[in-house]
């Protein structure tokens, strides 16, 4: 079991300075000027220590449910229907987390995501 403490148990410097009683004055303090620091860089610098970090990038086409026995008769030529019609909005995410959404796009033969929206703190809930 925990002890009880009270505020007497404990020794305050300001009460044993010159066995005078505490001050109720305020003390001044100076500090240093930091306004010309040279060590501080401006912002555009400091973001850019951070533009070469990867992260993972990952668009959501879609989803659908199956059975196991629906998944056990896949074969190789076997297509799965989403829920997500052609043209439709899909999901992206940066590094797992929703980040905005878009609309699926055909590029040079490859699928690419045009984004519609981003996706704020609080939109993120609804999702």
């Amino acid at each position: 079991m925990a002890e009880e403490t009270h505020p007497s148990d404990f020794d305050h410097d300001s009460d044993q300075t010159n066995g005078n009683s505490p001050s109720s004055e305020p003390k001044s303090v100076d500090f240093a000027d930091t306004s010309q620091d040279k060590s501080r860089q401006p912002e555009n610098q400091a973001l850019d220590f951070f533009m070469d970090i990867p992260m993972k990038i990952k668009a959501e086409l879609g989803d659908s449910k199956l059975t196991i026995n629906d998944i056990l008769h896949m074969r190789e030529g076997s297509t799965i229907e989403l829920n997500t019609v052609a043209g439709g909005t899909s999901k992206l995410y940066v590094n797992n987390t929703l980040f905005a959404l878009g609309e699926v796009v055909v590029v040079d033969n490859h699928l690419g995501l045009r984004i519609t929206g981003f996706i704020g703190q609080d939109e993120r809930k609804k999702y």
